[in-house]
């Protein structure tokens, strides 16, 4: 057995090439493409004829046919009523048509969400509902049944990576998470312009939990200090059993943010409620 090599504290033993650090000490990937599509448009520009796609005794395309066959893809998705940050589910074997489906969605401005050709009707069915095709806050059932919409936010803030990962693994993880939180707030402004647009004729109000209860600018909103709701904004949702006295600062502020949306957006003419369900805690 060869001897074991011992790594030092404070070195990284996966090579830095392409990495360089900032200012304040944060690593950052160089010379990336801003978007997907752009590395795709630059691979089309700059080698058009190479091949992009080849799937085994079927069709090859190279980079320019790539380009010309997902844009008519994005067409027709645009033309059937896909809007910005759609989610679409692509379920195809692996190989051309699967790669046309899924930069056809990325063109269109839709977001791809893979689905297995070999899982059951249930896990598709499963698969369809946790990747929020097509939006992850669960809102495209109720939009187009109900005119009041209310949207409580609970979800998790991505956090700034100091160190960024080498490997393919924990490096792909990263970049699903990155899109999962671009797609969240793509929908957020969405949903925040249809109910500012007066041609739309849903109505409602968001909030979250890394809300500050002071921008509804209320007078009598319920006593919520920021730096105290973003302490909570930090519980971690894992199934484990909660502290009687955290769960209690978590239900009062989420009857304090909600009251504070609904009074100012929905219904001004509700009365202030008497106080916290839990009025010794607080938040």
């Amino acid at each position: 057995m060869p001897p074991v090599t011992a790594i030092p504290r404070g070195r990284s033993p996966f090579p830095t090439t392409g990495v360089s650090r900032d200012a304040n000490g944060v690593l950052h990937y160089d010379n990336l493409p801003p978007t997907l599509l752009d590395m795709l448009a630059e691979q089309v520009n700059s080698r058009p004829d190479s091949e992009a796609v080849i799937e085994l005794g079927a069709d090859r395309l190279t980079y320019r046919q790539l380009w010309s066959r997902a844009s008519r893809v994005a067409g027709g998705l645009r033309a059937a009523g896909l809007e910005r940050g759609d989610r679409v589910a692509v379920r195809y074997p692996a190989g051309v048509d699967w790669v046309l489906a899924f930069w056809g969605t990325v063109m269109a401005g839709g977001v791809a969400v893979a689905v297995n050709t070999r899982s059951a009707q249930p896990e598709v069915e499963f698969v369809l509902s946790d990747g929020g095709v097509y939006d992850n806050l669960g809102l495209e059932t109720v939009w187009k049944r109900y005119q009041t919409i209310l949207v409580s936010d609970g979800g998790g803030k991505l956090k700034p990576e100091e160190e960024p990962k080498h490997d393919w693994a924990r490096h792909a993880y990263r970049v699903l998470e990155v899109i999962d939180n671009q797609v969240r707030s793509l929908r957020k402004r969405q949903l925040i312009e249809a109910f500012k647009n007066p041609n739309d004729q849903h109505d409602g109000t968001y909030w979250g939990i890394r809300t500050n209860i002071a921008d509804y600018q209320l007078p009598d909103s319920l006593p919520c200090p920021f730096e105290r709701t973003l302490e909570l904004a930090q519980t971690p949702t894992r199934l484990k059993r909660m502290d009687a006295r955290l769960q209690e600062r978590l239900i009062n502020w989420g009857y304090a943010v909600c009251d504070a949306a609904i009074r100012k957006h929905v219904n001004p003419g509700l009365s202030k409620p008497g106080g916290f369900p839990y009025p010794k805690t607080e938040v």
